[in-house]
């Protein structure tokens, strides 16, 4: 396993790593018996996992998907690859510790007064839309359960379907669905009630945009959709400055690794590909993925040093749960390392 961040590669973990901004991990799940593969990150005690991505495709090359590291507070953690054989059997873990240091910008929302109940993303005064995942902490002693409201004024506030028995420390508390809303300004809060009914006095808000108009959001690079897009690519090379790539015409140049950053949020979702092809004929998954990607993120990433230099075609493929699929985003690159 290695870590691209920063247009670093990280492949020796004798030391500590510390990491900036978002990564590309790259792993392969390469068994013949393989039912399904996970990557997950965790705090440093190593009790609560959550998913950065997961597939059933088995991956002879590295492949690389995003963990939005910017996301999540300064501190310790550690990412484990695991792969589940057809008979359910779990093999040994590839576990690696890091250190996560993005300054100010991975700070908690900053009325999030108490650490035990924090909203981490969306931003604060960040721009949302369609369905909106929910990424922070909620627990404390006497732990009954959480819930996340929303508010157009801060007077009335409205239950969302977000709501759990079980705590979760740095993880993804559930997705709000803003998709009937009308388009503004909107708080969201975290309240975690104990086993007496009780709450935080103050409970950590959010401001957010809400921008549910397809032609108030930001024209994707490619992709019309709002169900699944590419909003834009990144050239990520080992060493150097990571390139931002918002136009396909003339059809870019790039090499490393390419980061594509956009939204898969299909109606019965099953799962997702990147994948590249020479001839327009034979496609072949860079990445794989059961995660639907709710918000505009990173949702994957394709190690071009794999390839001979060349005019590839790429397209985003996304798979319901009746095995049927439906190609989006369609655009050819130049390979040349």
């Amino acid at each position: 396993m290695s870590i691209t961040t920063q247009g670093r590669t990280l492949s020796d973990f004798r030391t500590i790593p510390t990491i900036v901004g978002d990564s590309a991990i790259m792993t392969t799940a390469d068994r013949a018996d393989l039912q399904y593969w996970k990557i997950e990150f965790s705090g440093d005690d190593r009790k609560t996992w959550t998913g950065i991505s997961t597939g059933t495709t088995r991956q002879t090359t590295p492949m690389g998907p995003i963990w939005k590291s910017s996301n999540v507070p300064d501190g310790d953690y550690w990412i484990r690859s695991v792969m589940v054989n057809k008979a359910g059997n779990f093999g040994d873990p590839c576990e690696i510790k890091i250190i996560v240091k993005n300054g100010a910008s991975a700070s908690v929302a900053p009325s999030c007064k108490d650490a035990s109940a924090t909203i981490i993303t969306p931003r604060m005064d960040g721009v949302v839309s369609q369905r909106v995942s929910v990424n922070g902490s909620a627990e404390q002693d006497n732990f009954s359960y959480y819930q996340i409201q929303y508010s157009s004024d801060r007077k009335t506030w409205i239950d969302t379907a977000i709501r759990s028995r079980t705590p979760l420390v740095n993880g993804t508390l559930g997705v709000w669905d803003a998709t009937a809303l009308p388009d503004g300004d909107y708080w969201l809060r975290v309240l975690v009630v104990d086993k007496s009914a009780n709450y935080q006095n103050d409970p950590c808000q959010l401001h957010v945009i809400l921008r549910n108009n397809a032609a108030a959001r930001s024209t994707p690079l490619c992709g019309t959709s709002p169900s699944a897009y590419i909003a834009w690519l990144q050239v990520i090379p080992p060493a150097g400055n990571v390139v931002t790539i918002k136009s396909l015409q003339p059809p870019p140049t790039v090499s490393d690794m390419l980061g594509f950053f956009g939204s898969v949020n299909a109606t019965d979702f099953a799962r997702y590909a990147i994948q590249f092809s020479a001839d327009q004929k034979t496609w072949t998954d860079a990445m794989s993925s059961n995660s639907p990607q709710l918000a505009e993120t990173g949702i994957g990433g394709w190690q071009t040093r794999l390839v001979p230099n060349g005019d590839y075609w790429l397209h985003l493929r996304v798979v319901n749960k009746s095995g049927n699929y439906q190609d989006y985003c369609e655009m050819r690159v130049t390979v040349k390392n």
